[in-house]
């Protein structure tokens, strides 16, 4: 399966040696970071609140369709 490219440098490695946890733990982390740069939130935005805020009703990632 290919991974999107910034994933894969930094979690191919991980996952290939057996560290699951940590091979996803990484990349949710890759996720979020990607998530607050197309929504320009600040670095303190993480976890829930970010995902709210970024894909909310009035968030700039919703799908308004």
């Amino acid at each position: 399966m290919d991974l999107h490219p910034r994933i894969a440098a930094t979690v191919r490695t991980q996952f290939l040696l057996g560290e699951y946890e940590l091979a996803a733990f990484a990349t949710l982390r890759e996720v979020e970071i990607r998530v607050r740069e197309l929504a320009g939130a600040s670095d303190s935005d993480i976890g829930v609140k970010l995902m709210r805020q970024a894909f909310g009703n009035q968030g700039p990632l919703a799908d308004l369709k």
